[in-house]
């Protein structure tokens, strides 16, 4: 994604970077707990992607990319929600 999105960041390629390297290890991470976690942080991972390429790249995304970001993003975090949410419960039964 950098490599499509950096040349195109300017002065703010190295915090495009850093916040590249977050992002992906929070992804990474969530696919070590629940699938539920998982699939919300690939959705969260995704919204950002199309965030970053409507941001940088505001040409080379149809429209109907604008409400994928915001539909991705919900439902990745509503995914991370209800997955920290269900373990919570099972933990407090066991």
């Amino acid at each position: 994604m950098l490599a499509v999105v950096g040349p195109h960041a300017g002065g703010l390629l190295l915090g495009v970077a850093i916040y590249g390297l977050v992002l992906g290890g929070t992804a990474a991470f969530s696919a070590r707990c629940s699938p539920l976690v998982a699939a919300g942080g690939a959705l969260f991972l995704t919204s950002d992607s199309i965030l970053a390429l409507r941001l940088f790249l505001p040409d080379g995304l149809p429209a109907w990319s604008d409400p994928a970001v915001m539909l991705t993003y919900t439902l990745g975090q509503g995914l991370i929600v209800a997955g920290a949410l269900a373990e919570l419960q099972q933990r407090s039964t066991r």
